[in-house]
């Protein structure tokens, strides 16, 4: 079953590290660390009013409001039988203003990669389970293409899942082959008949996933910088956030009646619709005491 996060799921990050034991192998460690990222990614990004949606229509109301709305979603394959942990997949994905899809981060249980022999973890099926429902929301809501950055270990499932050319770290969908990957029945779509050709893709898909783990992620992306310039305004006192929200011009009438925990997220959301987080960047970090305005992100 798919859903998207709320916060009283997010405790399984802790779940999935624990159960790697002391020598996981580098794979299973990547997939930790991608959905932790993709956690951090929705805790910096909410806290600073990037909207994310908790059903599939909810894109549909975005666009409607503003056709450049850029709208994320963070999704969670769950199950109850597995054991440790009921999310056995996640995926950080984003509308972009241009109707793209981002796939920032996709990852599956640890326990269902590496070398392990139970029985109990040969689970198949969970990139695919995700990317099918990720192609059927670009192509419900007419995406031109997804893109992401492939691992070195998840080039070639990329290659082979979406009949893609050659795959390196940066991989790009385009419409007609979404609209394969929306199409497809995979065995766990029960509801109907699915005959013996489909049976076949379907087991050279999972064969495909099982040499080729299909993660993606980047741990340089901007949501450490995010929480950074995010953890540093906060250090300063609200007369200081309003002189630095009044100095790039985001400060307006009646300001001051916000709350102090809305406050933050009023401010990036202004400053990033209005172009000034670099600016923004700029002004905190030089005023904070660990600051580093000389390491701007948000420079193009």
């Amino acid at each position: 079953m798919v859903e998207f996060a709320k916060l009283s799921d997010l405790s399984f990050v802790e779940k999935w590290r624990e159960s790697l034991g002391t020598n996981p192998d580098s794979v299973q460690r990547d997939a930790v660390d991608f959905a932790q990222l993709a956690r951090e990614r929705y805790f910096a990004d909410s806290k600073v009013g990037q909207p994310y949606i908790a059903v599939p229509r909810d894109i549909r109301d975005h666009i409607d409001r503003d056709p450049q709305a850029e709208v994320a979603g963070f999704m969670l394959l769950k199950c109850d039988w597995f054991p440790n942990s009921t999310i056995i997949g996640v995926c950080h994905f984003r509308r972009t203003w241009c109707n793209n899809i981002v796939l920032d981060y996709l990852a599956k249980h640890p326990l269902t990669l590496g070398q392990t022999e139970d029985a109990q973890y040969k689970v198949k099926g969970i990139g695919p389970a995700l990317l099918c429902f990720l192609s059927r929301i670009a192509i419900e809501h007419a995406c031109d293409q997804i893109w992401g950055e492939a691992t070195n270990s998840s080039c070639g499932f990329y290659e082979k899942f979406f009949e893609l050319g050659q795959v390196k770290d940066l991989f790009v969908i385009p419409r007609d082959n979404l609209v394969k990957c929306a199409a497809r029945k995979l065995d766990w779509q029960g509801s109907e008949v699915i005959n013996r050709m489909n049976m076949d893709a379907v087991k050279e898909i999972y064969e495909v996933e099982e040499k080729h783990p299909p993660l993606v992620g980047n741990r340089t992306q901007m949501v450490g910088s995010r929480r950074q310039l995010i953890h540093h305004f906060l250090d300063f006192p609200r007369g200081e956030q309003d002189e630095i929200a009044q100095t790039l011009g985001l400060l307006k009438d009646g300001d001051i009646d916000i709350l102090e925990d809305q406050w933050c997220g009023v401010l990036f959301q202004r400053a990033e619709q209005d172009g000034k987080l670099r600016e923004l960047w700029d002004e905190v970090e030089k005023r904070h005491e660990h600051g580093e305005p000389e390491k701007n992100p948000f420079i193009r």
